[in-house]
């Protein structure tokens, strides 16, 4: 069987790097798959320095392990003995559980006719031998990416059906009650056609709000996400968003502290989807309610600050890193979870503004979001304060 240390290898000659693994932190599980001992473990041992490695010997070993735990990658060597790379690629392939794995064959001929049938129908990438240990670093780096990405789709597309699905069925259902109740109650009772509309209202600013979040991030990833800026009060602003907030919020006490005013170069309207985002989150993380703080202050010379804390659940200090990801979820109960765009969006609309978004855990519990910006102005605020 062919080995890639049949030639000089460039191993000694270059420091492998390390490959950045995925958006956010992911541990990904690489299966290997080669009957020679020697190739084998030492595969085990580079690629475990970044990921969860199993390795197995033959075809019928590669697909017991496979099908018990499908890995993310495979790496599998064109002449596996018992079960060959194709046969095994169509077994794994039909089979829904393991189709969606990242496939990577190593074969020291890469005209080799199994490998060429392979790469043509199942596989989908491969590596020449002798290879260096930055290339196969690379390459399964490349394809954990692939995996991760494809995978934070797949969740992204459920969590979105079912965020989605909510307010249209309590919206289908309302407008089925209204249509009863305007039949029989509009005279006698008033006061269920306004609950059902009310209902109907606020679940259609939800629905609206979720689909300007997906268009929001469309906007992102094209780069055309652009802001309008002009000369702001930063505080009616907030105080506008706060009462709106607090109109839905019956288990909620929205408390807001502010000077009288405090101006700012900044969109208005991105201004007030990053507070009502805030806002939202930290109503969601208090499903029993509470009281919900709210904070514009200036927080140094040309800088202002708002905050916004809650008394819920918290974020644990292991998830800060990540808070702000993309699709990325502290919390994964359906209940309270979103569609994990909301922070996103909102970091990035403060990133444009030339400012920050941190995320703490204060001593009393809860979590408080604080963001920060450059006020583009000569200090222009009055310091006394309102609740």
């Amino acid at each position: 069987m062919g080995s890639w240390t049949d030639k000089p290898s460039r191993r000694s000659e270059e420091a492998a790097p390390t490959p950045r693994v995925g958006l956010g932190c992911y541990d990904a599980r690489i299966l290997v798959v080669d009957d020679n001992v020697g190739e084998r473990d030492y595969l085990q041992r580079l690629l475990s320095s970044r990921w969860t490695v199993e390795a197995v010997g033959d075809g019928p070993a590669a697909l017991e392990a496979a099908c018990e735990q499908p890995p993310d990658v495979m790496l599998i060597n064109t002449t596996t003995p018992h079960l060959d790379a194709a046969e095994l690629l169509k077994i794994l392939r039909s089979n829904c559980r393991t189709s969606p794995t990242r496939v990577i064959l190593l074969s020291s001929d890469p005209g080799e006719e199994p490998q060429a049938e392979c790469l043509e129908i199942w596989a989908d990438d491969s590596l020449a031998k002798p290879f260096s240990d930055r290339e196969l670093l690379i390459c399964v780096a490349a394809h954990v990416e692939v995996r991760q990405a494809i995978q934070a789709r797949e969740k992204f597309i459920s969590v979105a059906s079912h965020e989605l699905r909510t307010p249209l069925t309590s919206l289908r259902g309302f407008s089925q009650l209204l249509l009863r109740l305007s039949d029989k109650y509009a005279q006698d009772d008033p006061a269920k056609l306004r609950q059902a509309v009310r209902v109907m209202h606020d679940q259609t600013v939800k629905l609206s709000r979720l689909v300007e979040q997906l268009l929001d991030l469309s906007r992102i990833e094209s780069g055309w996400l652009s802001l309008r800026t002009t000369e702001i009060d930063l505080v009616p602003l907030v105080r506008g968003v706060v009462e709106a907030m607090q109109m839905g919020a019956s288990l909620h006490t929205l408390r807001l502290t502010a000077p009288d005013s405090l101006m700012a170069l900044a969109d208005p309207l991105r201004m007030e989807q990053v507070i009502s985002n805030l806002l939202d989150n930290a109503l969601r993380y208090s499903p029993n309610g509470g009281l919900v703080e709210v904070v514009v202050a200036m927080s140094g010379p040309g800088r202002a600050s708002i905050s916004v804390s809650d008394h819920g659940v918290g974020i644990p200090e292991e998830h800060h890193p990540h808070i702000f990801d993309r699709f990325y979820q502290a919390h994964t109960d359906r209940h309270m979870g979103g569609l994990g765009i909301g922070l996103y969006v909102s970091n990035q609309i403060v990133a444009l503004h030339g400012g920050s978004i941190v995320v703490e855990s204060p001593p009393a519990g809860g979590a408080r979001f604080v963001v920060n910006l450059p006020t583009g102005l000569d200090d222009r605020t009055t310091h006394s304060e309102v609740e």
